[in-house]
């Protein structure tokens, strides 16, 4: 068959056909591998775990410019059986896992458009798969960086931050990152926020930041942990939201507001005067929750700053002007 035939079939096959065509021959595969077909791959989802029946099972779902595809791969008997839709295709002495690792090393290493989204639930069976990603990665990124605008991570620390560090900084705009179970991390561990000092989402479950907050208030949306707060850091924040131009939305969760060592009602006396020390009277007040809130003109907008306080998180967010209480700013 001739080449441009043969390239104008691949420009309008999907991705799931592609993996398909390569498995026909050996003279096809080959001819694939060398032409390096642009897949148009725009979202990539990966989740290993288990069946109802328990059995180990790694789902794949492709979403492509004109397509997409949710494929399963099961161990099943001595084999594998490949479910995609209606279809399902038994391969006979060979593992789940590598069929589907395989598949997948050939979509990334030669996906030639950055990815909308790509999210990773590695929450069962999963070190194995971190190792053959990260060395997808590596071996890309000889080439060209994997780009990608949302990344979300399910996993534990190390495969976490490790597969992030492979991620192309230069497209991301949107981080999430959620541990299997609560960690607590020094700031000097979040190597990454340098890297990605350009993204402007980030989002982060079960990871506890020990230290100070400055590094994430380059940030327009945010959720994220610490383990202390101290009203210093509160007013940081407001005065660097107030002259970030993106800024949206940030949500920060703390264990400890203060130090401990005086009584509950001793400490809440206390800071309960540095805050109106710091921040000026609240608009309104909740004595019985201890909750508060500020609100302060965004100088040279429309909109204002709203500061909410307790004892568990704070939030700033930009409102516009329109929806602040009369007397409030």
């Amino acid at each position: 068959m001739p080449d441009l035939v043969l390239n104008n079939i691949f420009s309008n096959s999907d991705p799931r056909s592609i993996l398909v065509l390569r498995k026909v021959c050996r003279d096809l595969r080959n001819y694939i591998d060398d032409v390096k077909p642009d897949h148009q791959i725009k979202c990539i989802e990966i989740s290993i775990g288990l069946t109802r029946q328990r059995v180990r099972e790694v789902s794949l779902i492709l979403m492509a410019s004109k397509s997409s595809h949710h494929i399963f791969y099961r161990k099943y008997r001595n084999g594998t059986l490949v479910v995609c839709g209606k279809k399902k295709k038994v391969l006979v002495d060979v593992d789940y896992f590598n069929v589907f690792y395989e598949e997948l090393d050939f979509l990334l290493s030669r996906q030639k458009s950055h990815l909308n989204s790509f999210r990773l639930n590695l929450t069962e069976h999963d070190s194995e798969f971190s190792k053959l990603l990260i060395r997808t990665l590596k071996n890309k990124n000889e080439f060209q960086e994997l780009g990608v605008e949302y990344f979300q991570i399910k996993a534990d620390k190390h495969q976490v931050f490790e597969i992030l560090s492979h991620i192309s900084p230069k497209t991301l705009t949107r981080i999430e990152l959620h541990l299997a179970k609560p960690t607590e991390i020094e700031t000097e561990q979040l190597e990454f926020m340098d890297r990605f000092h350009d993204t402007k989402e980030l989002y982060m479950e079960n990871i506890i930041i020990l230290g100070r907050v400055e590094c994430f208030i380059h940030l327009s949306r945010a959720e994220i942990t610490v383990y202390r707060v101290t009203v210093e850091e509160l007013f940081l924040l407001k005065e660097a939201f107030l002259q970030n131009r993106d800024f949206k939305h940030f949500l920060l969760h703390y264990r400890h507001f203060v130090d401990d060592g005086i009584s509950y009602l001793r400490r809440t006396i206390l800071e309960n005067r540095r805050l109106r020390e710091t921040f000026g009277p609240p608009s309104t007040t909740n004595n019985k929750s201890k909750e508060m809130e500020w609100y302060f003109k965004i100088p040279f907008t429309d909109d204002a700053l709203y500061f909410f306080f307790s004892y568990q998180r704070s939030r700033f967010a930009r409102v516009p002007l329109s929806a602040v209480p009369n007397f409030s700013v």
